[in-house]
């Protein structure tokens, strides 16, 4: 009996210890996997952020271009009517040269409207829970549709400047 007695103390003894043990293992484990979540949730938010300075500096360096195109586009139109008055005041047919460039000057505005709207879709794709394919919207909107105003309005200059030299070599 007091063998028994004896090996039940001495198990007893290594047995409690085990158990503590491999509830303390199951509680290390379990903090363990709440911190590897916690730096996961960290790292996406770093990501998420770096993504949005990202695509504002993109945004910034695209938006400067288009508004020196728009504004040369601006420029070359006002050289273009002062020529046209110029060629008017020597008695030159301006008619459809005049046209050509009211159409410029409508394409113009058009590019500028459609790049404010982009500007606005920009902001409201950088808000979103999904910026990455807002922001593939935002520049497809922006490179097919800006873009495509700035050429066309780039296209109707050169058409109303074909107008000017057929109209002073008419007389």
């Amino acid at each position: 009996m007091k063998k028994r007695i004896i090996i039940f103390a001495i198990a007893s003894f290594f047995i409690v210890p085990l158990a503590y043990a491999q509830t303390t293992t199951r509680e290390i484990m379990q903090e363990r996997k709440e911190n590897i979540q916690e730096k996961r949730e960290e790292v996406r938010g770093r990501l998420q952020e770096s993504r949005v300075r990202t695509i504002r500096k993109f945004f910034q360096n695209m938006g400067r271009r288009i508004e020196a195109a728009l504004n040369r586009q601006d420029k070359l139109a006002d050289r273009i009517d002062s020529r046209i008055e110029k060629l008017k005041e020597k008695g030159f047919d301006m008619q459809v040269a005049e046209k050509e460039l009211a159409e410029a000057r409508v394409k113009i505005a058009e590019a500028k409207t459609a790049f404010a709207d982009s500007k606005a879709k920009l902001e409201a794709a950088l808000v979103s829970e999904t910026p990455r394919e807002s922001f593939k919207a935002v520049r497809e909107g922006l490179v097919k549709g800006v873009v495509e105003k700035i050429k066309e309005a780039h296209q109707a200059l050169v058409e109303t400047v074909r107008a000017i030299k057929k109209a002073e070599e008419t007389i």
